[in-house]
């Protein structure tokens, strides 16, 4: 019934508004038939072609923005680099010019694009990260210019097929106290979040600060713990960072070279002394024993 409701509707149509075709037989016909076929295509070209250049324009802003944010310039830059961009194509294809002015780069046009980009990393790396049969995480935390403590994640994993990955998690700003417990509750919910399962991790490496390292409520110790109560069986690996470690080695030899620099400046000082006559006084030996004092604390 349905059917013959439509065939009846069709006809009636086009009886009432093409009935001029009717007068057209044979190869007529086709020619008339393909002829409209063309026109409706084209039609819908015209469409077709605004939305391609459309996806297109949103992708050259897309492209743009990435390195803006990877080299950390402001989203302001997104406009300057536009006016490059037509500068260039005047003088190159001034005949594209519409299409590269539909590209937008405006602050808040890169500001969204970087959003997207953020959320599409995100959503990628919680699809890898699900994979992972075992990982390490690394934590860094240290204080920025406004003396607000950031912590920053470090993941590294392989999968059942043997791939490697090794990203950047999350700067978590640490607001109040920075203690282990603070740490790990802050850890396992960014871990939660990335469907990293606890019972799959193997290490930690940690920059060797006390709220990392302390042996009862440092946060390698409490997610160690954590982890045993959870039924994991393996012993935590603990690393303290070798870049800090290269940092520390580094201190400590200036601080020695220093020293060293200071203690020959006491014996020339000393050399002097005794070549002097007998009315200048000489550096007591009271005198030596505070220079020295004040070496050791250099």
């Amino acid at each position: 019934m349905i059917a013959v409701k439509k065939e009846f509707n069709i006809k009636r149509h086009y009886d009432a508004k093409h009935s001029k075709y009717s007068e057209y037989t044979g190869l007529i016909r086709n020619d008339k038939i393909e002829a409209l076929k063309k026109s409706i295509s084209k039609q819908q070209m015209t469409f077709t072609k605004i939305n391609e250049n459309s996806k297109k324009a949103t992708k050259v802003s897309l492209a743009i923005s990435h390195p803006i944010a990877k080299n950390m310039k402001p989203f302001s830059d997104g406009q300057f680099v536009k006016e490059c961009i037509m500068t260039a194509v005047d003088l190159l294809c001034p005949e594209e010019k519409n299409v590269f002015a539909n590209v937008s780069l405006s602050s808040s046009t890169v500001t969204r694009r970087i959003e997207d980009i953020a959320k599409n990393f995100k959503l990628s790396l919680k699809d890898v990260a699900g994979q992972f049969q075992y990982y390490s995480i690394a934590l860094d935390e240290s204080n920025d210019l406004c003396d607000t403590a950031q912590l920053a994640v470090f993941v590294r994993g392989v999968t059942p097929d043997f791939r490697i990955f090794e990203e950047f998690v999350r700067l978590l700003p640490m607001k109040g106290r920075t203690t282990g417990v603070d740490i790990f509750n802050v850890v396992k919910d960014v871990l939660e979040e990335f469907n990293l399962n606890l019972d799959n991790i193997f290490g930690v490496a940690t920059d060797g600060a006390p709220a990392m390292v302390v042996k009862e409520n440092g946060f390698a110790a409490l997610l160690e713990k954590y982890c045993k109560e959870n039924g994991s069986q393996r012993d935590l690996i603990k690393v303290h960072c070798l870049i800090h470690q290269e940092a520390l080695c580094v201190c400590q030899i200036y601080k020695i070279e220093k020293c060293h620099g200071n203690s020959c400046k006491v014996c020339e000082l000393r050399k002097k002394s005794r070549s002097q006559s007998s009315s200048v006084p000489r550096v007591t030996q009271r005198n030596e024993i505070r220079i020295w004092r004040l070496i050791m604390l250099l």
